[in-house]
């Protein structure tokens, strides 16, 4: 189960770049099916767009993300998805049709990650440095996956439940 929840919290992750850049994004923790972003679909400063929305996953999100209130809205194939910006940190929700939360991925900076996390990354590897963070939440695990940059080389790194696992390794070229 481990296995399986790590490698789809990797695919999770990497794929956000080709969703951050294309606007399209291929999401498949845990077996949920492929989520493409169409178009934004709500902005909450229209009231004619809210209805788009599914009331249920709007109720969850002002529940769980009280202090927000600039979020973004897109309407996908398979659901909904939330992204904003707070305090620093990139926010995106996944919801399905129905309104039920599937994921949440964060992405940040050395600075907001957890110290007990940094401080198992950094005994490893105390000659990178720490580049982006993208923790992800499905179910009731949580995984980070760090990508670090040293003198000769770039490594990802991926954690969870305290278990650390390089996962990419690339030499940079002189």
């Amino acid at each position: 189960m481990k296995k399986i929840f790590l490698a789809s919290a990797i695919i999770a992750a990497s794929s956000f770049a080709a969703f951050a850049q294309s606007g399209k994004q291929n999401f498949n923790p845990a077996g949920f099916s492929a989520v493409y972003v169409k178009e934004p679909a709500v902005n909450f400063s229209d009231r004619n767009n809210r209805k788009i929305v599914n009331s249920r996953a709007v109720r969850d999100f002002a529940k769980t993300f009280k202090d927000v209130v600039n979020e973004n809205w897109y309407s996908t194939g398979n659901g909904f998805i939330a992204k904003f910006m707070l305090n620093g940190i990139q926010t995106r929700v996944d919801y399905d049709n129905r309104g039920n939360w599937l994921a949440t991925f964060r992405y940040y900076n050395e600075t907001h990650l957890s110290p007990a996390i940094r401080h198992l990354i950094r005994s490893n590897y105390y000659d990178f440095k720490i580049n982006l963070v993208t923790e992800v939440a499905v179910a009731d695990k949580t995984a980070y996956i760090v990508s670090l940059e040293g003198e000769r080389a770039f490594k990802k790194i991926k954690v969870v439940d305290d278990e650390m696992e390089e996962t990419e390794h690339l030499e940079k070229s002189f």
